[in-house]
């Protein structure tokens, strides 16, 4: 069991992270 929660954390932390850094490079884009 927690295992499974383990690696639910670090899927949602590897999707935040990687939505943050998309969200960063839109602003640049957009900014510039």
């Amino acid at each position: 069991m927690e295992r499974r929660i383990e690696t639910a954390v670090n899927i949602i932390l590897f999707i935040s992270l990687f939505a943050t850094a998309w969200d960063l490079s839109l602003v640049r884009s957009f900014s510039w």
